[in-house]
Formats: structure tokens, C-alpha cells, sequence
């Protein structure tokens, strides 16, 4: 468990009971953000946490009798089943695959488990609450760490699977093909959810008079934009760590933090305009132009976003049917451009960081003038999200305490 939730009461009993009455080797509990209050960002992951947990878990436990991955913050597994796995996993990266593969641990033990015949269960009785980022810069660091670690681990598992899965039995066949099978659609739609993106934006451009084709260049174009300046500023904090550079200078310069922070902020507001436009635009020439044919995925797409959303609001009480209700439209408004448009230019252009975004790793450690206390301070860009903190460690006891 994370140092940082909230169980329910029975939360624990209910996965110790669901552990010891089956033949399950991991089971995990259903999480949901702690109460967000009008802060748009939690709103919008509130509902995301939603179709994670009620939609995508309960599909692949119902499905497959297991789940593609145990979650670290809230997971119960079987001793000896975590030691036949502990292997594989308790190593020191060497080489950048490894490293990402670490960033998503949680995901890495998950998927040993599985490709070992291993059965991994949902238990949505047991609940908790965990802090999420409250803000864009410190949400766009977190899903770069889950998005690059889920990308390596998905080629993987398609690379053991092309050479033979583990185990004699039939479920220990099923399963993987099931698992491989995700897995090669989060890899197809982490590229076709950008191409969508440009497209869905060019008919906005199109409104004006624009032809297609060319609507579409402008578009793409503006995602190249994009990935050129996250690859800038991962160059930036990459080779930058040598002191005394320019470099060095640019990457703890406050200014150039600050417009990083505000350059993705804005382009996560435009993106995200541009995309919900685009569907608009969808709609308006589709019932203009009377060719309902030739935006039918379009309509379809917009009908079932209204459904779910109604939906998920309906059957969730953590925050209330009007917050859920909100963050639905938020999550289909302004979390269209993050999550299939921002987050995979932003983490294809951090492929090889091994910072671990909200949970500090991604720091700089100088000694205090106290003695052989050394303190860290999370290098981030903008500022320190909500689960942030600066930690002190005593050389002489060997003890991490916060520092104050």
C-alpha cells in the first residue's frame, strides 16, 4: 500500500477473505481519488478513476478471471507467489528498458504473474482513497512515468509471447493471448490516438474555408510543434546536469521552468479547444451538408461520451452525481487533448527519462550544512504537486524523516 491512502473500513478483511476462500495469487481494491472539490484537474480524474475501475477491471476480471495490473497503491498478493516472480524483478536496471520497466513495477510484477499461468483477481468492495495531482504539470509528469512504463511493458510481453508462454495449462495459454492482445491495442492506440487528434482539430481549420488536406498538414504540423519543444526541453534537463553549463544554468533557470509549465499549460487548453471544436464541427457539417454517413463514427463517438457519462454519474456516489457529472464533461472536454493527444507527444519525447514525476525521484540532493544531513529537494517543473514533499536522511541512523 502507498503511505498515502485511505482505506475504508473492512477494505483490508474483504482482500485477505478474497485472497484465502480462491486460488487467486494477487488481488487488488478499488481506488478512487480523494474528494476534489471544484479543482477541474481532480474533477476530470475523478471520473477517469471511474471508467478505470467500473469499466476496464471489472471487463478483465470477468473476462479473463484477472487483471493486467495489480496496482502498488492497493494491492494484497500471495507470498510464495510474489517470491517465484521476486526474481525477475529485484534487479538494478542496467540499460534503458529496465529502467522504464521499474518506473511501472506494479505493471512488471503484474505481468510476470500472468505469463506465469498465475490467476490475479478485482475485489470492488474494497475501497480506498488516494491523493492525485491537483494541478496540469504535476498530472502530465505522472501519466508520462505510466504511459512510457505500460508502452515498454506491452513490448514485452509481445516479445516472450512470440517465444512461448510459461506454463502447461490451458489458462496459462488463454490468459496470455488475452493479456497480449491488450497489449497490442495500447500500443496500436498510442499512435492512432495522436493521428485522430490531427485529425479531429483539421475540421476546425476546415470550417473556414480551408481544403482538408491542408487543414490536416496545419494540424500535423502543430503536433510536430509540439514534440519538438518537449524534445528541447528534454534535451534541456537531460544534458544539463553537468554544472556550471549553459545548460545547467538553463535547466534551474526559474524563468525557463515557469514557461515550460506555462507553454504546456496553455497548449493543453488550446489542444483540447481545438478537439472539442472539432467534434462540434463534426456534427455541424454532418447535419449541414446531410452526409450523417460520413461522420458517423464521429456522432457515435459524441453519443456514447453523453451515455457514459450519464452513466458513471449516475451509479457514483464518491463525490456526488453533479461532481461526477462535471468531471465527465471535463474528462471529454479537456481530457481528450491530455490523454490522446498531449500525454503521448509529451512521453514519446521522454522516452529514455528515468525520473519518477510525482513521487521525487527526479531530484537534486546537496549536503546541508548540518552535519551528515542530506536533503532532497524534487526538481520539478512549476513547482511541487500536492504529494511532493522534501525529505531529510541521517547518514549516521540510515533513516529517511521529512524535512521541515
Amino acid at each position: 500500500m502507498d503511505s498515502d491512502i485511505q482505506t475504508d473500513n473492512g477494505s483490508i478483511e474483504v482482500l485477505v477473505s478474497t485472497l484465502a476462500r480462491s486460488n487467486t495469487d494477487g488481488v487488488c481494491g478499488r481506488m478512487r481519488p480523494a474528494t476534489p472539490g471544484c479543482n477541474p484537474i481532480q474533477l476530470m480524474q475523478g471520473f477517469e478513476y471511474q471508467i478505470q475501475q467500473q469499466l476496464l477491471k471489472r471487463l478483465e476480471s470477468g473476462f479473463a478471471s484477472s487483471v493486467t495490473c495489480l496496482p502498488g497503491a492497493f494491492t494484497l498478493l500471495r507470498y510464495n507467489s510474489f517470491r517465484q516472480c521476486f526474481k525477475s524483478i529485484d534487479k538494478v536496471p542496467s540499460g534503458i528498458v529496465e529502467h522504464l520497466l521499474d518506473l511501472g513495477e506494479d505493471r512488471w510484477l503484474t505481468t510476470e504473474m500472468l505469463m506465469r499461468g498465475m490467476r490475479t483477481d478485482y475485489a470492488p468492495t474494497a475501497t480506498m482513497c488516494t491523493e492525485v495531482p491537483s494541478n496540469a504539470v504535476a498530472l502530465f509528469k505522472q501519466r508520462r512515468r505510466w504511459f512510457n512504463s505500460s508502452f515498454v511493458c506491452d513490448f514485452v510481453m509481445l516479445s516472450r509471447f512470440v517465444f512461448g508462454c510459461r506454463g502447461g495449462s490451458l489458462r496459462a495459454v488463454l490468459v496470455p493471448i488475452f493479456i497480449c492482445v491488450l497489449a497490442l491495442l495500447r500500443l496500436i492506440g498510442a499512435f492512432l490516438s495522436i493521428a485522430l487528434s490531427v485529425l479531429v482539430m483539421a475540421n476546425v481549420v476546415y470550417i473556414f474555408g480551408v481544403p482538408y488536406e491542408y487543414s490536416v498538414c496545419a494540424t500535423g504540423g502543430y503536433a510536430v510543434l509540439l514534440l519538438t519543444s518537449f524534445l528541447v526541453f528534454a534535451a534541456i534537463d537531460q544534458y544539463g546536469t553537468t554544472p556550471g553549463t549553459l545548460l545547467a544554468k538553463l535547466r534551474d533557470s526559474k524563468l525557463l521552468q515557469n514557461f515550460q509549465k506555462r507553454w504546456m499549460t496553455i497548449n493543453l487548453l488550446l489542444s483540447s479547444a481545438f478537439i472539442t471544436a472539432g467534434m462540434v464541427a463534426a456534427v455541424h457539417h454532418a447535419i449541414v451538408e446531410q452526409q450523417i454517413e460520413r461522420y458517423f463514427w464521429a456522432l457515435l463517438f459524441i453519443g456514447l461520451t453523453f451515455l457514459l457519462s450519464l452513466s458513471i454519474g449516475q451509479t457514483s456516489s464518491q463525490f456526488g452525481h453533479i461532481q461526477m457529472l462535471a468531471g465527465g464533461l471535463l474528462y471529454f472536454t479537456l481530457g481528450l487533448g491530455f490523454f490522446l493527444f498531449m500525454v503521448p507527444l509529451f512521453s514519446f519525447a521522454n522516452l529514455d527519462s528515468r525520473a519518477w514525476g510525482v513521487r521525487g525521484v527526479d531530484e537534486v540532493s546537496h549536503e546541508c550544512s548540518s552535519g551528515h544531513v542530506h536533503v532532497v529537494e524534487p526538481r520539478t517543473m512549476g513547482g511541487l504537486s500536492d504529494s511532493e514533499r522534501s525529505f531529510s536522511y541521517d547518514t549516521s541512523t540510515n533513516v529517511w524523516a521529512r524535512a521541515h
